[in-house]
């Protein structure tokens, strides 16, 4: 309590010493806040004045709250919140500024243990914004904004240098445990979230600008719930991508929007989406690969490129109650990644050797996607197929339902299929379509090493 009452005296001090707490008030001195909070106990509180600045590195002990300054952080120098125990209060820092930052993380949780930053804001020059292993973090408001220039993307290396660029809004590793209620983050050199080995929960996000991926999961579980992804630059331009046994489940209202790339990517991973908007991604809308499940229910996908959705070497795509319109042309890659060919495919479905893929489509509305509504190969084998309530409509050259390459194809397959417009008289004389046989992009995305 002694302690709780010298952090608001501090502030009293503060706001009547000077003008500016980084004027000479001597209760504003950087070293001696920092002595102040590195003082306290569990269960006590610091108030510092907005004003204040504090440089250099410094620890919240296990329990503590610090509440308001302003932190300038160096190449080697982050604000370490030491995690709280079960039971006892949450570590917590809350209505802080954080600017500059270290090239390793700025604020790092290194668990076991708890902690909390909420009403805080990152302007960060270097490296990650806030860093986790192994613990647990409530993240509630927190608005992280990197040092990319949308303009220049492209003349950023890859890898970014994180002694030069920030390179990660939140990093969750080994085991840690990530909810984020409320975040704005944006333009991040490598992904404004990157998760391995542990879970994250968002929601209420939004992630833009944001280079190369708004959010990575390796072996990661990821739940979200009114989550927003845009803008997303290029290298190669994912919104959420999942891989290594990674699952994605979502609650209402995913947002995956105006993109050179891929909305959303999925490797070896199993993705479940509840009402998502898919919107003018240059790749693809949403892609699964290698093995992954992918489940869509109540879905809208306008205007997207390349492909709206795409099950390539799936082992799921269970798709109902969506409706697919206006997919243009975009090249995607065939011939094992040494080629690539244009696509505008509503739903394209690619069975290759050695993966066997369970199809079922129930309730969708295909409406003006340019090459065709539905394509399904089955790379020769048999495929466990339903196609069910699907109505589409097309005019000109678009074709609307081809099923190809499938071993023992029933006569009747497309028993629930309406089609309107051109594929009525298209369909029926359609040529074997090109389609893909992989994105090449798992290569590329590989999990980083991180260290705090």
């Amino acid at each position: 309590m002694r302690r709780a009452v010298v952090g608001m005296a501090l502030m009293a001090l503060c706001a009547t010493a000077s003008a500016s707490c980084g004027g000479p008030s001597p209760e504003c001195a950087s070293e001696d806040i920092a002595s102040r909070i590195e003082a306290l106990g569990a269960g006590e509180t610091l108030e510092i004045a907005s004003t204040c600045v504090v440089s250099g590195a410094l620890t919240v002990p296990a329990g503590a709250t610090v509440r308001g300054g302003t932190f300038v952080l160096g190449r080697a120098d982050s604000v370490t919140l030491t995690a709280s125990a079960d039971g006892t209060p949450l570590t917590t820092l809350e209505g802080a500024r954080i600017t500059g930052g270290s090239e390793r993380s700025s604020v790092r949780v290194v668990g076991p243990g708890s902690a909390r930053i909420a009403n805080t804001t990152f302007e960060i020059e270097r490296g990650i914004a806030i860093g986790v292993d192994g613990a647990r973090v409530e993240l509630e408001d927190v608005d992280i904004v990197g040092n990319i220039d949308p303009a220049l993307v492209l003349d950023v290396p890859d890898p970014a240098p994180a002694d030069r660029f920030a390179t990660y809004g939140i990093a969750a590793i080994h085991g840690a445990s990530i909810t984020v209620s409320r975040g704005h983050i944006s333009r991040l050199a490598s992904a404004a979230i990157v998760c391995t080995d542990g879970t994250v929960e968002l929601t209420d996000v939004v992630l833009d600008e944001n280079r190369g991926a708004g959010l990575l999961a390796f072996t990661c579980e990821v739940r979200a719930t009114r989550v927003e992804v845009t803008r997303t630059l290029a290298l190669p331009g994912v919104g959420i991508g999942l891989f290594s046994g990674s699952t994605l489940d979502t609650g209402e209202s995913l947002h995956l929007h105006d993109a050179s790339g891929y909305g959303l990517f999925a490797s070896m991973s199993t993705v479940s989406l509840t009402h998502p908007v898919v919107e003018r991604m240059a790749q693809a809308g949403v892609w699964a690969e290698n093995g992954a499940s992918l489940t869509i229910t109540d879905g809208m996908f306008d205007n997207n490129a390349g492909a709206a959705v795409a099950a390539v070497g799936a082992s799921l795509l269970d798709l109902r109650t969506t409706m697919v319109t206006g997919t243009r042309s975009a090249l995607l890659p065939t011939s094992e990644g040494a080629g690539a060919d244009r696509f505008a495919d509503a739903i394209h479905v690619a069975q290759l050797p050695g993966q066997a893929c369970v199809v079922s489509i129930a309730d969708v509305v295909l409406i003006d996607n340019e090459r065709v509504g539905l394509v399904l190969d089955g790379g020769g084998d048999t495929v466990a197929l339903s196609v069910v309530g699907a109505r589409i409509e097309a005019t000109g050259s678009a074709l609307g339902a081809v099923a190809q390459n499938v071993d023992d194809l029933p006569p009747i397959w497309d028993a629930g299929v309406v089609r309107m417009g051109s594929p009525v008289t298209l369909d029926p004389g359609a040529g074997v379509l090109v389609v893909s046989d992989g994105s090449g992009a798992v290569g590329v995305l590989m999990p980083p090493t991180i260290t705090f």
